[in-house]
């Protein structure tokens, strides 16, 4: 499977096969009479430019009493064009992706469900399937669809859809789906997701408590196959706030339910290296009303540990202990909510078990003694160099 995604471990877009839907001979009547069936949904997109259109309906065989919508259409609101037509269903369900780009449509005939996505620049469409190219099976339908916000790495949106169980062995299992519009081509991936309740909390201090879950992305198909992990907080079953991490170093993050000033903030902190050249910093934060981080404190601190190297950069044992101290602050009493720092997955862990898994340095308890052992460190690396130089 190619790689799609800038991230290192991220993985291919395969072109979704189209899914057939299975024709009913019908008699087809004009004009659309609303007791029939219903649009669920989003009647028009975020910006007020198109709205859902049914038209016609057939009236030979019911489902629950219903007859099912002969066309569905994407018509724009200004000229009244039909930018966009398919096929109807006993059921309708829209869904508008937050910046109105995209829009999923669900479609359900007496024994099938099918989604197809379409992107509303050019009206392109694609089918949704399972995860390796597979169609929906029969009597699979879909109980739940929504689009997901993009987070910092994963800047595009994502459809969360979720099948129900056909038997009473199976369980409910989800799905999320990317589009990919590139070149006037539209695609898209489908990867299975399963998720973890972490626990309660008011980041956005309303006095309404947030759920926080970690959803694990990946593909079923291939062994080890972790797209990705996300951190996804919702408030009364809305979508608030998310973050993503990954396996790879390029995609390392670690977050953190901490207190501060008697209330609930987020902590994003990462404590980077490579090649000897440390990049250390975090950012406390909480939420607005819309979810949009609002930035409490934030600090920062780089070094150098390269010592062998003569032209070796800055090492302040005084501003790098003064950092830990100041993060270690938080995240004595904080608690994991999502972590790869290393490339190992941590959730519900202590922040301070973190900070000291993370530690560089082996520091003390006695954080009055971390200058101290941070500059016993820089001497004797460099004394050491001083004798391999002879």
């Amino acid at each position: 499977m190619k790689k799609w995604m800038v991230l290192a471990l991220c993985l291919a877009l395969a072109g979704c096969a189209h899914q057939a839907k299975p024709e009913e001979k019908t008699t087809v009547s004009p004009g659309f009479p609303a007791e029939t069936v219903p649009l669920d949904g989003d009647t028009s997109d975020p910006g007020g430019n198109y709205e859902i259109c049914l038209r016609g309906h057939s009236e030979g065989i019911t489902s629950g009493g219903l007859y099912p919508t002969q066309r569905v259409q994407i018509v724009d609101i200004n000229t009244g064009e039909a930018k966009w037509e398919g096929l109807g269903g006993y059921r309708i369900c829209a869904r508008w992706s937050p910046d109105g780009r995209y829009v999923a449509l669900s479609r359900m005939g007496r024994a099938w469900e099918s989604i197809t996505v379409v992107e509303t620049e050019t009206f392109r469409e694609v089918d949704v399937t399972l995860p390796g190219g597979g169609s929906f099976p029969e009597y699979a339908f879909v109980e739940d669809m929504a689009w997901a916000k993009g987070t910092r790495n994963m800047e595009a949106g994502s459809l969360r859809f979720t099948l129900n169980p056909r038997s009473e062995e199976e369980e409910v299992r989800e799905y999320r789906f990317y589009p990919d519009y590139h070149s006037g081509v539209l695609e898209g991936q489908t990867f299975a997701q399963t998720a973890e309740i972490l626990g309660e909390y008011d980041f956005d201090h309303d006095g309404v408590l947030e759920t926080a879950r970690v959803e694990t992305v990946w593909d079923p198909d291939e062994a080890d196959s972790v797209f990705l992990y996300e951190l996804r907080l919702s408030e009364d079953g809305e979508w608030l706030w998310g973050d993503d991490a990954h396996l790879a170093h390029a995609g390392y993050n670690a977050i953190f339910a901490c207190g501060a000033e008697g209330k609930d903030y987020l902590l994003r902190y990462h404590p980077g290296m490579g090649m000897g050249y440390a990049d250390y910093s975090y950012q406390l934060f909480s939420l607005n009303e819309v979810g949009e981080e609002v930035i409490l404190k934030e600090n920062g601190v780089e070094f150098d540990v390269n010592f062998y190297d003569p032209l070796q950069g800055n090492f302040d044992p005084a501003a790098i202990s003064a950092f830990l101290q100041d993060v270690y602050g938080y995240l004595e009493h904080g608690t994991i909510l999502l972590s790869t720092e290393g490339g190992v997955l941590a959730t519900g862990g202590t922040g301070a078990d973190f900070f000291r898994e993370n530690d560089f340095f082996g520091l003390p308890e006695d954080e009055s003694l971390w200058e101290q052992v941070l500059g016993d460190y820089a001497d004797t690396a460099r004394a050491e160099q001083a004798k391999l130089r002879g």
